[in-house]
């Protein structure tokens, strides 16, 4: 069917099947279009030496037992 057929034929539907094709194509359009390539974040250390201040006031056993009472 060429394209200008199928928009007359289109037109002549009723509104309810032309929104019908019409959800149709956009489902077929997003599972056939290209997807966008997910991009990686680095980590960040930007928390490292955030507990500086403690470390001669607890061990780092002592810091997990708190940390764990905290839950």
């Amino acid at each position: 069917m060429e394209f200008s057929n199928f928009i007359s034929e289109f037109n002549h539907l009723p509104r309810e099947v032309q929104k019908q094709i019409t959800d149709y194509m956009e489902f077929l359009l997003g599972k056939y279009s290209p997807k966008p390539k997910k991009i990686k974040k680095e980590f960040k250390f930007d928390w490292e030496g955030g507990l500086k201040t403690l470390k001669h006031k607890y061990s780092s056993v002592e810091l997990q037992h708190l940390t764990n009472e905290l839950r």
